[in-house]
């Protein structure tokens, strides 16, 4: 029923695996820092089925049970690009895309010390069923790179 009271029918995704957690994911947004060099934001290019082909994005995943979703970023960002860092923010739940499912996300801004010798070749650890190749990109020309315009 819509807010005047019509019946309607919608099509929506229902995540059903939240337990306790307060949202079901994370997106991670990953600062890459390195001595002389441009700050980057590390983004990965995966296979996406309902996509039928590759998309760039955030390190993202779901919570696990009893895991904060600071913990999750920093698990998804090593699972994902091998590389590790702190946390710099976590936002509150958010809906990502309200018109189509309930499930939410906290956005987690990752920085990572780039001349760490543990982030100097870093290796992604994807699960099965994962294809995901690590893309870094020069946050101040981050946009103009992701149209094309470089």
């Amino acid at each position: 029923m819509d807010p005047t009271g019509k019946i309607r029918t919608w099509e929506t995704v229902k995540r059903t695996t939240r337990k306790g957690q307060s949202a079901d994911g994370v997106a991670v947004i990953p600062v890459l820092q390195r001595t002389l060099h441009y700050e980057c934001i590390v983004l990965v290019k995966q296979f996406r089925p309902p996509m039928g082909g590759y998309c760039l994005e955030f390190p993202a995943g779901l919570i696990d049970d009893n895991e904060s979703p600071e913990a999750a970023a920093l698990r998804e960002l090593e699972e994902e690009t091998g590389y590790k860092g702190d946390v710099a923010e976590c936002s509150p739940a958010v809906c990502m895309d309200p018109g189509l499912t309930n499930c939410t996300t906290h956005i987690v801004t990752v920085t990572i010390n780039g001349d760490d010798a543990e982030n100097v070749r870093p290796k992604p650890k994807p699960g099965e069923g994962e294809f995901v190749e690590v893309i870094s990109l020069p946050k101040n020309d981050l946009l103009k790179r992701l149209d094309g315009k470089h």
